[in-house]
């Protein structure tokens, strides 16, 4: 059996039987991150966090200045140079161009040094920031020319190709990260979403789940990662039909990290409903509202409130609305590959479930409704 054909049949069998062996760490020259500088990047965390981008940089960049190749620390003092940008500083002697994005003009910048000097990690820190996907995967074929055993380079092929919804491809991608890192925690990040998507829900959780564990701590992880996760993770667990699972996980979310806390409380919202408490679901869903009023959140809210009206025949149409709408977006570009759309992931489940349950009540026989949550 060819080594990649093994490995993904180990993968897959790791997975369904909730086995961690499939996914420990087996770090590369662009990960060996010294244990001595965790103190360092520890501290730059809390400055940024405390609203201090430059001492932060300051302290992160005599590190990647040191090892150029430790692609975790190259990848914070990018977020740390597009933060300083983006406030009106200056990067290195480098300042923003008047009506230029920060991340895509430090991009061109990491560019143009690549192509002087070609070099591996130069190349997936330009590709990072590009806003075109097909020029992102561009750079990452150059990438591969300089070292095609940089566990990075797969890993931002297959989070391109996830965004550009090449979704065959950025399975593959996948595996050939796993190939070289199993344990690789960007990739595993990604890869939990990517089964998620595909309805594989129980090693998605698995996945995710020691995510999480092996990022506790870790300075080189933005909380926000963590905090989306987490009610990533909790989403799963609805979707596994553990509703108090999913508010355990919400419980220890940290609100003030999250980048959309409407996420949030939709999962909450339906959890909260699936194990009785209505008032209190209905009231994460006016928060959900409150946080997102142009999502699909109030519709949502507004079907919820006619079910406990008991008014079913405006509720059934307001559920065959929100599945027809989120099966539209389903086919958009995702701004973030590696996070769960909740959403639209949720809506479909709520709205699949509640439509059955109002088939059974009325006997009526209507079309299948379109969407499922698996992509």
């Amino acid at each position: 059996m060819p080594r990649r054909t093994l490995f993904a049949f180990v993968l897959a069998l790791g997975a369904a039987c909730g086995s961690t062996r499939t996914y420990v760490p087996d770090p590369g020259p662009y990960d060996q991150v010294p244990d001595t500088w965790r103190a360092e990047l520890s501290r730059a965390r809390d400055l940024l966090e405390a609203g201090d981008a430059r001492a932060a940089h300051d302290l992160v960049r005599p590190l990647a200045a040191q090892r150029p190749a430790l692609l975790p620390v190259r990848v914070f003092l990018q977020e740390l140079q597009v933060r300083l940008l983006a406030d009106g500083e200056r990067v290195g002697g480098f300042g923003l161009p008047q009506g230029q994005d920060p991340a895509t003009a430090l991009g061109d910048l990491y560019l143009e040094r690549a192509d002087a000097n070609p070099s591996t990690a130069e190349y997936v820190l330009a590709a990072r920031l590009t806003p075109s996907g097909d020029d992102a995967l561009r750079m990452l074929a150059r990438a591969r020319e300089e070292d095609p055993g940089c566990v990075w380079v797969h890993y931002a092929t297959a989070w391109w190709n996830a965004k550009l919804r090449r979704f065959p491809e950025a399975r593959e991608a996948v595996a050939q990260a796993f190939e070289r890192d199993p344990g690789h925690l960007p990739t595993m990040r990604l890869h939990a979403t990517l089964l998620a998507g595909a309805g594989d829900v129980e090693p998605a959780v698995l996945v995710l789940g020691l995510w999480l564990e092996r990022t506790a701590g870790d300075p080189l992880t933005d909380p926000s990662q963590r905090a989306e996760a987490e009610v990533d993770l909790a989403a799963l667990r609805l979707l596994e039909a553990d509703p108090s699972a999913a508010l355990e996980v919400l419980a220890g979310v940290d609100k003030g990290a999250l980048l959309d806390p409407a996420r949030a409380e939709l999962v909450r919202a339906v959890a909260l409903e699936d194990v009785g408490q209505r008032p209190q679901a209905l009231a994460a869903a006016r928060r959900a509202r409150d946080d997102a009023p142009d999502d699909l959140l109030p519709l949502v809210h507004q079907a919820m409130l006619l079910g406990a009206e008991g008014n079913t025949t405006q509720e059934r149409q307001i559920w065959e609305l929100l599945l027809e709408v989120a099966e539209r977006r389903a086919s958009e570009p995702s701004s973030d590959p590696a996070a769960l759309d909740i959403a639209d992931l949720v809506i479909r489940l709520r709205a699949n479930a509640r439509l059955q349950r109002l088939r059974e009540q009325d006997g009526a026989r209507w079309p299948r409704p379109a969407g499922d949550v698996r992509r």
